[in-house]
């Protein structure tokens, strides 16, 4: 195998590794947003039924 053929494995394996941590990344903030928002609207509703009682 040639040393460019190499070479340009390498870069692929590369950009998938990166590929895949940026995908993580991102399901994780993803994950972590949806969390805050659960808890925000939670305490909307709880506020509500405290008025409504």
């Amino acid at each position: 195998m040639s040393d460019s053929a190499i070479l340009g494995i390498l870069i692929q394996a590369g950009v998938g590794i990166a590929t895949i941590a940026t995908i993580k990344t991102d399901v994780k903030w993803i994950k972590d947003t949806f969390k805050e928002e659960l808890r925000s609207i939670k305490a909307r509703l709880t506020k509500l039924e405290d008025k409504r009682c």
